[in-house]
């Protein structure tokens, strides 16, 4: 996105990084797009048209982003245009059937499981109060807001089990999701399989799933911010640093980048062993399991597991 918005403002698209050619077996002469392999200017298609550019985000975590950007100009936007949507009609729309469900609460890891407790069964469990808060519970907004953890009691889900060959994702980008990626695709493959689908001809099928914010998502975000971060708080200290004693102070305590997002993965320092086809075990390392095992946080706070309902 931020490439895009310097190339707008100027008015050169840029080359791709690292390319001189494509493969034999792509024909981009034939085709309307093209790889640049230099920059060259970013023409307008004719006077008082803006430039135009399709953003696009995918990743095995979730992300699935599309934006589209259309430089500003102000001739056009001298006044305001009222735009008329038109509403949709119920002729001809197509229905829609719940044909797929799955649940995952707390202890209770499947629908069937879920489905005994509601109607009474399996009382045993009791609520207790989240033990990873990743400093949440620290905070100056939760003092502010006069929080109490205790509120926050409820059936987390501590634990959970996952073939390696399951999803077909590689090994190593398995160490850098969240426990929580991982359960909603359990959930949503669930849920499929509820509805009697499997892996082709879904191409009228949706899965909606329903889980709250892992909270230990937010530190991907800090870890990039921090160098921001760290100019407000010397001045909030009233510290008058130079630009090479800041980024020296930053450096010094610079391990904190690591140890928020780690090499081997968000939930190290914990042991990580990924056979071909052995299920991983989510959850207390001290389990007795003859299968590898990964400690994993706990949902977030407020939150107790996904739900999801295949259409």
């Amino acid at each position: 996105m931020t490439k895009v918005l310097l190339a707008m403002n100027e008015g050169i698209l840029p080359p791709t990084a690292g390319f001189s050619a494509p493969p034999a077996a792509i024909d981009l002469e034939g085709s309307p797009f093209q790889v640049l392999a230099s920059a060259r200017p970013w023409q307008r298609r004719s006077e008082g048209i803006p430039r135009r550019a399709a953003v696009s985000a995918f990743g095995f975590g979730g992300i699935n982003g599309h934006l589209l950007v259309e430089e500003w100009l102000p001739e056009n936007h001298s006044a305001s245009r009222a735009i008329a949507i038109k509403a949709p009609t119920v002729e001809g729309a197509t229905d829609i059937a719940i044909v797929g469900i799955d649940a995952r609460f707390g202890p209770w890891q499947s629908l069937k499981k879920f489905t005994e407790r509601v109607l009474g069964g399996d009382g045993s469990a009791e609520p207790t109060v989240p033990q990873r808060w990743w400093g949440a519970e620290k905070s100056r907004w939760f003092r502010e807001e006069e929080l109490d953890p205790a509120s926050f009691k409820g059936f987390y889900v501590d634990e959970f089990a996952v073939a390696t060959d399951q999803f077909r994702i590689p090994p190593l980008e398995m160490e850098e999701m969240l426990p929580q990626q991982l359960l909603m695709l359990q959930t949503a493959a669930a849920a499929m399989a509820d509805a009697g689908l499997g892996r082709d001809g879904n191409d009228r099928a949706a899965v909606l799933i329903g889980i709250a914010l892992d909270l230990n998502s937010t530190n991907f975000s800090f870890r990039w911010s921090m160098a921001e971060e760290a100019r407000k708080w010397q001045q909030e200290l009233g510290n008058e640093l130079s630009p090479g004693d800041l980024e020296g102070w930053t450096a010094s305590c610079g391990r904190l980048p690591d140890l928020l997002s780690p090499p081997t993965g968000p939930w190290a320092p914990w042991e990580i062993l990924l056979p071909a086809v052995s299920p991983v075990s989510f959850g207390s390392a001290d389990r007795a399991s003859p299968s590898p095992t990964r400690k994993a946080p706990a949902s977030a706070p407020g939150s107790s597991g996904p739900a999801a309902e295949c259409r």
